[in-house]
């Protein structure tokens, strides 16, 4: 079976896309970048974290 990532699947169909399956789309944009922004900010937590636990030698 073929397996395709929210990025492509949002790329691919957002052209032909219209109605529900257009808010469908923008739904998994804002979901996407809401587990990247989530991710982004708590790694740079952890890197914060273990910056003053190491004493800067990261």
């Amino acid at each position: 079976g073929g397996t395709e990532t929210l990025t492509s699947l949002i790329a691919s169909q957002y052209g032909i896309a219209s109605g529900l399956q257009m808010s469908a789309l923008f739904a998994a944009g804002v979901v996407l970048f809401v587990t990247v922004l989530f991710l982004s900010v708590g790694s740079q937590l952890i890197e914060s974290h273990m910056r003053e636990r190491l004493g800067g030698e990261v």
